[in-house]
């Protein structure tokens, strides 16, 4: 989020309700820079997270497969 409020209690209330960036006017190309390379790299985590959970998934399904044949 960005934004020229700079009031504490309004920050508290905009991370209660799900912003996970802040970032307040003027803009600070360093800090814009920094968070930017945050995201990325959570996208990147939940990419991998998803793609072992796929992995997992299937091995549990020929797995189930394998079983249901052999009995």
């Amino acid at each position: 989020m960005i934004s020229q409020v700079s009031s504490k209690n309004m920050v508290e209330q905009a991370y209660r309700h799900g912003v996970e960036y802040y970032i307040y006017k003027p803009i600070n190309a360093i800090e814009v820079e920094a968070i930017i390379k945050k995201v990325i790299e959570r996208i990147e985590i939940n990419r991998s997270i998803s793609k072992i959970q796929q992995i997992f998934a299937g091995k549990s399904n020929s797995r189930l497969e394998m079983e249901e044949e052999f009995f």
